[in-house]
Parts: structure tokens; C-alpha cells; sequence
């Protein structure tokens, strides 16, 4: 993905009354190019910089609420789905099926079998599908499941029901992540994924509330845990249906804009996700792309006149399946040091969604004259604080384009945590507060590593491919932690700690990767640049476009973040 390179205005630069893109001479002058036959770069390329940074602000606006806002709820119901088990535990589930804690444990771990096999497939058929149609068919599919959980009375049928449940989510958040890669430039991603991810600190949140106000619910002969899955479930579908109209395809189906806006949308990201060095002033600077705007002037003759650029048959090959960057992804040293870094994350994520309504019962506060209410409420503040944290550092790391030193304060914060609850020694409120901090690092985690292999990975299938591949080391993660809590509660905060140390160790390496990644870019000879040498020569006149769109993270380029 590109970012703007604001070049000094022109003194021949237009009239002010151009200048604002939405005036009637600026639309005239766009109606006036589209009668022409100029193309939507051409268009584009006749804004001065200042119309395209104007431009750039609503649209990036417009595509927040369409795009960030519903992918955030699409999650928030799908980790409410999925978790809200622990919340229907205390309702009296596991009492009314009869269930012991192994089979709690082998209830949770059932979902994630189906989830891990059928990601990848999943977030293939993103681009064939489309995620307009694709992702509200799985979120409607998902919501008929859990509402469904609702009316199972047998523990093999609990069974049943979660790998159903499993199977009908497996593409939602692989999904989400590639998805925001279509609308969102470097810079801007960490933001939107932690607005996104900030839907599993909501669903802890809402999901403890609605489970309060439920507990007393007793009808139609079903119990409050029966009713929370039911009333959850039915919210789920109702979205699921209302978003194959909200949902846009892409950003040229934005709903709301102005066919110069729509033009600007798809500009603004025509380079990718993918960062690459910038040639400014003849020196090059890592870790940007130029994205070069017009100073108001017409466009050159060769666009003007229409003439095709690049290799026709390149244009044909990077519109075709790509199995190559499929199979790259699983020999990317960065790739596995960063899953690994997700599993750690995701241990202590799926130990707070499952647990926490548990551990906070636990603690004894009120002298253990806590009602089921205000333990299911004393909850919610775990993952506000939880919400903020990930909004803070989401931003300080797409300001500075760091996620390494991102993803490690997360996990200190949940390391703190982990000890002072495993320290303790019976004190409530010290465990408490650890659980606050286990919180707040755990869940400001994921939107950390799924920034950093989405900006870390060139090409949709290699994109697309690791993104599933993260999500399948989330649900391992997840698988861990429904075990680890099956003994006594500080076997499952030492086991997290030291899981979340060699987190802290993960980050570390893959920052280290990083660094050995740009040095060996920039020697002579390296491979990237013996790989550009000969796409240049088996693609006659390939335009730099298309070669960075060929070798993706191959081009001797590209920049890997920190």
C-alpha cells in the first residue's frame, strides 16, 4: 500500500475555485475527462495534492463507517458466539448436561477442529466469491448454529452443535483481515484491526451484561443459559442477512461516495498492503512507497492517448490462481516466528474469553457473597480497559510503522498479570488486577501480529495464506488454553506466564529477522534482486507495477516492518 508523496504546489497550479473537488468547476473539469476517454488514473493524476489529501479524508471516513464498523460488529457476534459458553457455564449448563470439567474442555476444544481445517480454503475462495457475498453467508450460517446451541440437551449434541459452530465461522476473521488489505494503506491498518479486534473485548463486555439481565429468565421451559444462546444467536442471523446489503465488495462499490471519491478509493490503495522503499531526491528510504499525485497539470501523452502499459501476457498471469505464493508462505521464516508470537498471544485471549466469569467467582470477594450477577459484571471492566489499551498502541504503531515494540508491550502487560495473579496468595484484589492486565495485553495482542503479517506479506493468495495461517495458530492457542485451566487456578496462571515470556522472546526474534531481511535486500547479488533481473527478462516491457505485483515480498523493494 502506498503513501502520498505531497509534492510542492506548482505556480500554475488552478484557479482556487478548482481546488475544491467537490465545486462545479472541479466536478466539470472530472465530467469533462470522463467524456474524453481518460482513464481513472487520469483523472486522479489532475488533482493537486491538497484536492487529493481532501479527498483522501473523506473517503477514508466514509470507508471506517462502512467497512471497520461492521467488520467490528461481524466479530463482536462471532466471539460472542464463541465464547459466551463460559457466561452459559455459570447459567447452569454445564449442571442441566451433566458435564464435568474434561468435558467443558473437550465442548471448547470441538469447535476448533472444523475452524482450523477449513480456514485456509475459506480465505482461498475470498477473492473467487467475493467477501460481500462470502462473509455475511458465514455469519448468517454461524447465527442459525448458535441459536440451535440453544435447544441441545444431550452433551453430545453440545458436541455436535460447537463443531457446526466451528465450521460456519472458520472464514470470518482470516477473512476480515484480508479484507481491510483492500481498503487500507500501512499506516492505517493497525487502527481498523484493533477496532476490529476490540469486537472480543465487546463481546466479553456485552456478553457478561446480557448474561446478568438473562440469569433470571426462566420460559417456555427452557433455562437462562438456553435463552442466552437463542437470544444471541437470533441478533447473529438478523446481521448476518442485513449485511449482504452493507457489506461493499471492494473499494470501488463503496456506498455514498462521489464518482471521484470512488476513483480516489481505489487509487489509494492500488499498491497494496505491501510496503516498498521510495526513491526520493535519488536516495532511497525505506519503508514507504511513493504514491505520485498531480500538481493539476493535464496527464502525459501516453496515458492521454490511451496506449496500453506493461506485459499483456504478465497482466494475464497475475489475474489467475497464484499456487507459487501459496506454498512460499510455508517456507517464510517471518511468517512462522510471527505465528508462533500469535499462539502465545492466543493462549492468553481464549484464558480470559473462557475463564475469566470463572476465576472472577473464584477470588472471593464479599467474603464469597458475590451473586451470580456481579460476577458475571465485575467482568466487564477487564475488557474496557482491555478496548483502550489496543486503541493506544494500535495508534502509537501506525504512527511510528512499528508492530514489533507494539506487540511486546502487549504481551508485558499480560506477563505482569499472569505473575501478580499466580503471586497473589489469596489476596482478591491483587488477583484482580492482574486480571486487568492480563486483559488489556492479551487482547491488544492480535491486532498487533495480524497488522504486522498483513503488511509483511506481498500478494493476495501469500496475504491471504497467512492470514488463515495465523487464525489456525489463534484456534491452537485457543485449543491450549481450554486445558490449561483444568486443574487448579494457579497451575493455569504459571503455565500462562511462562507461555507469554516465551512470547516476549518470539517478538524479539522476529525483530531480529527483520533486521537480517533489509541488510541482505540491499547487498548486490542478493536473490531479490537476481529474481527482478530475470521477471525483467521472461516479461519484455512488464511495467514496476506489475513486477512488484509478480514477486510480491520477493522484490528486492520491499520492506519488512519492525
Amino acid at each position: 500500500m502506498a503513501i502520498q508523496e505531497h509534492e510542492d504546489a506548482s505556480s500554475s497550479r488552478r484557479q482556487s475555485s478548482t481546488s475544491d473537488p467537490s465545486s462545479s468547476a472541479g466536478r466539470g473539469e472530472i465530467a469533462a475527462g470522463q467524456q474524453s476517454g481518460l482513464r481513472d488514473d487520469d483523472l486522479v493524476s489532475r488533482l493537486s495534492p491538497t484536492e487529493y489529501s481532501q479527498l483522501s479524508r473523506s473517503v477514508l471516513w466514509k470507508t471506517d463507517l462502512q467497512v471497520t464498523l461492521l467488520a467490528a460488529l461481524l466479530f463482536l457476534w462471532s466471539f460472542l458466539d464463541r465464547s459466551n459458553i463460559g457466561q452459559a457455564k455459570l447459567l447452569g449448563l454445564a449442571t442441566q448436561l451433566n458435564l464435568s470439567p474434561h468435558d467443558y474442555s473437550v465442548a471448547l476444544t470441538v469447535l476448533y477442529v472444523p475452524y482450523i481445517v477449513f480456514e485456509l480454503p475459506s480465505n482461498l475462495l475470498l477473492k473467487r466469491v467475493g467477501p460481500a457475498r462470502l462473509i455475511p453467508a458465514l455469519v448468517t450460517a454461524w447465527g442459525i448454529v448458535a441459536t440451535l446451541q440453544g435447544i441441545v440437551k444431550t452433551r453430545t449434541g453440545l458436541y455436535i452443535n460447537r463443531f457446526f459452530l466451528g465450521l460456519a465461522e472458520a472464514g470470518i476473521l482470516p477473512g476480515i483481515v484480508v479484507y481491510f488489505s483492500f481498503f487500507y494503506r500501512p499506516e492505517e491498518i493497525q487502527l481498523r484491526q484493533a477496532l476490529n479486534f476490540s469486537g472480543a473485548s465487546l463481546a466479553g463486555s456485552l456478553g457478561a451484561l446480557l448474561s446478568a439481565a438473562i440469569s433470571p429468565l426462566h420460559a417456555g421451559g427452557l433455562q437462562p443459559w438456553s435463552w442466552l444462546f437463542i437470544i444471541e444467536g437470533i441478533a447473529t442471523v438478523l446481521f448476518g442477512l442485513a449485511s449482504f446489503w452493507l457489506l461493499p465488495n471492494g473499494p470501488e462499490k463503496l456506498k455514498g461516495v462521489t464518482e471521484l471519491e470512488r476513483q480516489v478509493a481505489v487509487h489509494r490503495v492500488k499498491g497494496g498492503q505491501a510496503t516498498f522503499a521510495a526513491v526520493k531526491g535519488g536516495q532511497e528510504e525505506q519503508g514507504e512507497t511513493a504514491t505520485v499525485v498531480g500538481d493539476g497539470a493535464s496527464p502525459s501523452s501516453e496515458k492521454e492517448s490511451g496506449k496500453p502499459q506493461g506485459n499483456a501476457d504478465l497482466a494475464r498471469h497475475l489475474s489467475t490462481f497464484n499456487r507459487g505464493d501459496v506454498l512460499r508462505t510455508f517456507v517464510d521464516p517471518f511468517v512462522w516466528l510471527l505465528g508462533c508470537v500469535h499462539f502465545c498471544s492466543a493462549v492468553g485471549v481464549y484464558s480470559v474469553a473462557f475463564f475469566a466469569p470463572t476465576i472472577v467467582k473464584s477470588l472471593n470477594l464479599k467474603n464469597g457473597q458475590l451473586t451470580l450477577a456481579e460476577s458475571l459484571l465485575l467482568v466487564t471492566p477487564p475488557y474496557a480497559l482491555a478496548f483502550l489499551v489496543s486503541i493506544a498502541l494500535a495508534l502509537a504503531a501506525d504512527r511510528y510503522r512499528l508492530r514489533g515494540p507494539s506487540t511486546a508491550v502487549s504481551f508485558l502487560l499480560a506477563t505482569i498479570g499472569f505473575a501478580m495473579a499466580y503471586g497473589s496468595n489469596g489476596s482478591a484484589g491483587v488477583a484482580y488486577a492482574g486480571l486487568m492486565l492480563i486483559a488489556a495485553g492479551a487482547y491488544s495482542g492480535p491486532s498487533a501480529t495480524l497488522s504486522w503479517v498483513s503488511v509483511g506479506t506481498a500478494s493476495h493468495y501469500k496475504r491471504a495464506t497467512s492470514a488463515a495461517l495465523m487464525i489456525v495458530l489463534t484456534n491452537s492457542g485457543g485449543i491450549a488454553s481450554t486445558w490449561l485451566w483444568n486443574g487448579t487456578l494457579r497451575r493455569g496462571y504459571l503455565v500462562c506466564l511462562i507461555i507469554h515470556i516465551a512470547g516476549v522472546v518470539f517478538t524479539v526474534l522476529t525483530d531480529l529477522y527483520v533486521f537480517y531481511d533489509r541488510r541482505a535486500r540491499k547487498v548486490e547479488g542478493s536473490r531479490s534482486k537476481v529474481k527482478l533481473e530475470e521477471a525483467r527478462q521472461r516479461y519484455s516491457g512488464a511495467s514496476e507495477e506489475q513486477l512488484r505485483e509478480l514477486l510480491g515480498d520477493q522484490h528486492p523493494d520491499f520492506v519488512l516492518e519492525l
